[in-house]
């Protein structure tokens, strides 16, 4: 059933663009640990058709930090310690034959990167990013050697983020975007996002996202057919985040998004979870 407009994907999880146009003050940062899952027999294809593929799961354990170098800069990464990639087993009842699935464990491709504050006032907050793309993760893995944790290329996502605060209103929006260059033959890509939030009962913030990555189809790398890493990947994914923070310093939360569109990418729903710390 092609339930398009529900659908779900996993690539704002799994390669980290969520950094903030808020800069960190100097010596004060933010960690979060975060699982994100999803499990699918459908794929978005090259021409952004929904196609059956044998169910597909990828589980990523990670973790994201920011840290004030100073009140200017601030470091970011995302880095994924714990990734599994599977195919299920199937058994043909009609020819009595039987194929056996397939796993990845392994570490995932990491993003570090530097934000430099170019407007940090009370209500309006803009800054300039640098993105680099760390292919750590296994582009080629398990026994089929279809299981991937990583695209294997080299990217560099450059980008402009902005904020506003409605203050003393509990509401907030942001934007974002970018160019994203890949080497090794992967087309570049045009980047935007947009979020708004709102603070409801003191401790809890409720915000929905929407991100967008249009391919500029200028290099020839093969797509992949079961998974997030792929060349010519689009979406437009949007969802909600509901999160909680106790005392300004310890918090979880909750994310789920779903997709108008998508090309060269798994097609289901996506949940992540998480928790963090702020000092």
């Amino acid at each position: 059933m092609k339930k398009s407009i529900l659908l779900a994907l996993l690539f704002m999880a799994s390669t980290g663009y969520s950094q903030s146009a808020w800069n960190k003050k100097k010596g004060s940062g933010f960690l979060k640990l975060s699982q994100s899952f999803i499990v699918s027999d459908e794929f978005f294809d090259n021409s952004k058709e929904i196609v059956d593929i044998t169910t597909t799961g990828v589980y990523i354990t990670s973790i994201y930090a920011e840290y004030g170098l100073s009140d200017k800069v601030t470091t970011f990464a995302y880095v994924p310690i714990f990734f599994r990639n599977t195919l299920i087993d199937i058994e043909f009842s009609t020819s009595n034959t039987f194929q056996e699935g397939d796993e990845l464990i392994s570490f995932g491709d990491t993003n570090i990167g530097l934000a430099y504050a170019i407007k940090q006032d009370a209500k309006f907050v803009l800054n300039a990013s640098l993105t680099l793309g760390l292919p750590l993760g296994n582009d080629s893995g398990g026994d089929t050697g279809l299981l991937q944790s990583g695209d294997g290329e080299f990217n560099q996502l450059v980008r402009a983020n902005w904020g506003y605060s409605f203050y003393p209103a509990p509401f907030y929006a942001t934007g974002s975007v970018g160019f994203n260059n890949r080497t090794n033959d992967f087309s570049d890509e045009f980047h935007w996002g947009i979020e708004f939030g709102a603070t409801i009962k003191e401790d809890f913030n409720l915000a929905f996202k929407i991100y967008n990555i249009t391919s500029f189809e200028n290099g020839d790398a093969l797509a992949s057919q079961n998974g997030i890493f792929a060349n010519n990947t689009e979406f437009l994914s949007f969802g909600p985040e509901l999160s909680y923070t106790h005392n300004d310093k310890f918090g979880l939360s909750a994310t789920i998004q779903g997709a108008a569109s998508g090309r060269n990418i798994l097609a289901a729903p996506n949940y992540s979870f998480g928790i963090h710390y702020q000092f």
